[in-house]
């Protein structure tokens, strides 16, 4: 602690005991590192793992545990790699009968995962501000259209990714307009 002795009140200032207690206290404990840890391992958002972000993830209200097929496991049917395919017998169908349980998302896609969810929570759902959070969280070439006649739609001009595409079709995390 700094400046232990503004701490101490004045009719126990003079006690030896007291203050040999409070210094030998003031050696083996430092609430500064404490304070310190706290802040980088929970309160920051961007420093946090493990346990803080599941804080961070009760507040703004998505879960760690996804219910997706784990990017490392094959599953029966054909991939972009000719060679990545598992006949019957080797792997699970995929769809959505499939017996998976839920796929623990590692801190990286969770961290980003909470900081969309929170601008989803807070952008102000125009056509403008929908296409800024687009480039902020895609980085690549996608849009919110207007249709007309309360119509709209999102465009990706790319493949999604299994992360991407539980944010848009399980989560449903996009921001919509009134």
């Amino acid at each position: 602690m700094k400046l232990i002795d503004e701490t101490i009140m004045s009719q126990y200032a003079n006690s030896p005991i007291i203050l040999r207690i409070i210094n030998e206290m003031n050696e083996i404990i430092d609430p500064e590192a404490s304070v310190d840890d706290f802040y980088s391992l929970i309160w920051n958002v961007h420093t946090a793992n493990g346990f803080g972000l599941d804080v961070w993830g009760r507040i703004v209200g998505v879960d760690r545990n996804a219910k997706i097929i784990p990017p490392e496991v094959d599953v029966f049917g054909f991939k972009t790699n000719p060679l990545s395919f598992k006949p019957f017998d080797q792997a699970p169908f995929m769809g959505s009968d499939a017996n998976f349980s839920s796929y623990q998302l590692k801190d990286t896609d969770y961290r980003n995962l909470i900081m969309i969810k929170a601008a989803a929570n807070i952008v102000y759902a125009t056509a403008p501000n929908i296409n800024r959070f687009l480039k902020a969280v895609f980085e690549k070439r996608c849009y919110f259209l207007l249709a007309g006649g309360m119509q709209a739609a999102y465009y990706f001009e790319f493949k999604l990714n299994y992360f991407e595409r539980y944010l848009v079709h399980t989560l449903q995390i996009l921001p919509i307009p009134c």
